[in-house]
This record gives structure tokens, C-alpha cells and sequence, in this order.
């Protein structure tokens, strides 16, 4: 697979509407970025891009979110853009356990700040469940939790919570059909002292009604 979006094309594209929003891109985060591209593995492809304008400091960095990146390509990208120490402390602390949830059926993505400078030490990566995910159902998020709690970079309690707020609920008693549809969106790995930690992203959508016969298949 190629990329086909459109910060490959013309990046310039891309950047147009960020700094509309939060202020110009400057020259020195454009030519981290670019450089960035240039290193991207041939399946590797920019899935998102924009600035953390909720966050002190946000603006001031440039965050992309990089798909279809194998485990063992993420050191050789990130080289040369981060201090070794920041490097190899992130990566010895999140890199085996991305690996052993990729092999568990995740998806992976890593993300970064990019900077003037280069890229920040601040690196996470996102897990995401398989393409037959849909709100509401836990698709094979079990089984990936399961992994992060073995690594100890999630607490069983709490993913037993998590999962129990996966699915189904209703919103009004006199109104069946009406209900809230949770699921996982995608987890994320970050490294810190004592190993890698996990934060879990929860979604949900309204769901108006459900066509005849096929209300099991939402529950």
C-alpha cells in the first residue's frame, strides 16, 4: 500500500486550515515535518495532523499521528529527530508491548510533537481494534486489554470497569429504542519510570432507533 492523502501530495494543503485556526505553522516545524515525510517507510502514511490548542503550549508544537508503521520501523523514523537518551527511554519502555498488541490483532500509530527542533520526546503509541469495531460492541478489545494488564500497564480493576461500560444503554424507560452506544475508541501507550502506561479512549454515539429484527445484533 502508498499513501494517497493529501499531506503527501502537498503538505502546504494540509497545514491551510491549522493555521486558520490556531495561528502559522513556522518555518522550522515545516521542514521537521517534511523531513518526516521523507524518512516514512513506503506503507507508512500521515493519518492525522493538528495542534493541542486545549493544552499550555499546544500551539507551539505540531502533533501527527503516523498508521500502517510496523513496530521495528519506529526506531529508525524517530532517529536522529529526538536526543538518544529521550529516544531509547521511550522506546525500551513502549516498544515490546506494542509489538506483543500487534501481534494480539492491534492496530498500530505512533504519535508525536513535532518541534523547531526536531521531534519531542513526548511519543505515544495508539492501539486501535479490529476494522469490525462498531460503537457499542467490544470487537477484540477484551483481548487486547488483557495484554496491557499482564504488562501491568493497565489496571485489571479499572479495564473491568471499562469494558462493563461498553455496549448498550438505555436512555429512557417509555422510549426502548432510544439508547447510547459506548465503545472503545483506541488505546494509547506512553512510557514512564516505572514502564509503559496505558490511557483508554471511550466513545459514544446516540442511537435513535433500531430496524426490526435487528436489535440483538446492537446489544
Amino acid at each position: 500500500m502508498s499513501p494517497t492523502n493529501r499531506f503527501h501530495a502537498d503538505p502546504s494543503v494540509g497545514f491551510a486550515p491549522l493555521c486558520s485556526l490556531s495561528g502559522d505553522i513556522g518555518p522550522g516545524i515545516r521542514a521537521t515535518f517534511r523531513r518526516l515525510l521523507d524518512r516514512l517507510p513506503p506503507w507508512a502514511e500521515v493519518f492525522q495532523a493538528g495542534r493541542m490548542i486545549g493544552r499550555a503550549g499546544g500551539t507551539e508544537a505540531l502533533r501527527v499521528v503516523i498508521r500502517r508503521l510496523r513496530p521495528e520501523a519506529i526506531p529508525s523514523l524517530l532517529a536522529g529527530e529526538m536526543e538518544p537518551e529521550a529516544l531509547d527511554g521511550a522506546l525500551v519502555s513502549i516498544l515490546p508491548l506494542a509489538g506483543q498488541l500487534r501481534v494480539a490483532g492491534g492496530e498500530l500509530a505512533l504519535s508525536i510533537d513535532l518541534t523547531a527542533m526536531g521531534i519531542s520526546p513526548r511519543v505515544g503509541i495508539e492501539i486501535n481494534g479490529d476494522t469490525r469495531f462498531h460503537m457499542g460492541r467490544p470487537g477484540n478489545w477484551p483481548r487486547l486489554l488483557g495484554v496491557m494488564c499482564e504488562a501491568q500497564a493497565a489496571h485489571p480493576q479499572l479495564i473491568e470497569r471499562v469494558l462493563r461500560a461498553v455496549g448498550r444503554h438505555r436512555l429512557f424507560a417509555r422510549i426502548p429504542a432510544a439508547a447510547l452506544l459506548v465503545g472503545i475508541s483506541h488505546a494509547k501507550l506512553l512510557p514512564t519510570a516505572a514502564g509503559p502506561a496505558a490511557k483508554i479512549y471511550l466513545g459514544a454515539r446516540l442511537w435513535h432507533g433500531i430496524a426490526a429484527g435487528r436489535d440483538d445484533d446492537a446489544k
